[in-house]
């Protein structure tokens, strides 16, 4: 037996919050997200996606979704200026397909990103 914590139209936001779930350590998995990805229009239909837990588990799920939906999770950590050291740093608007994020020091006008601290070397297969 389980027990629903939130439902979705699409299976990709199903899948984020499930995994960001999961990552805080809760068993989950999804009802009807096959049906839906190969039919989207059955969404409807069978009640969309399904998030399920355990009961036991179902209280603190629910509290992770909420925390999840209003984006507490997606925040980007703004660094100061490696140039300058100021704190008049904005992170620049992402592009698509980039993995990294990039900044702008509005003291100094210095722009760089952070691909180092992902290990990212782009262009290069190892």
């Amino acid at each position: 037996m389980s027990v629903t914590v939130a439902t979705f139209n699409g299976v990709l936001d199903a899948q984020l919050a499930r995994a960001f779930i999961e990552s805080r350590g809760i068993p989950c998995f999804l009802a009807d997200e096959h049906i839906v990805s190969v039919h989207p229009f059955y969404s409807s239909a069978v009640g969309g996606v399904k998030l399920n837990v355990h009961p036991e588990h179902a209280e603190a799920a629910l509290e992770l979704y909420l925390e999840f939906k209003q984006g507490a999770h997606a925040g980007t950590v703004v660094p100061d200026c490696p140039r300058c050291g100021s704190d008049e740093v904005l992170p620049l608007p992402p592009l698509p397909a980039v993995y990294y994020n990039e900044f702008r020091c509005f003291a100094c006008d210095h722009e760089w990103d952070d691909r180092y601290l992902h290990h990212i070397n782009p262009g290069h297969i190892e």
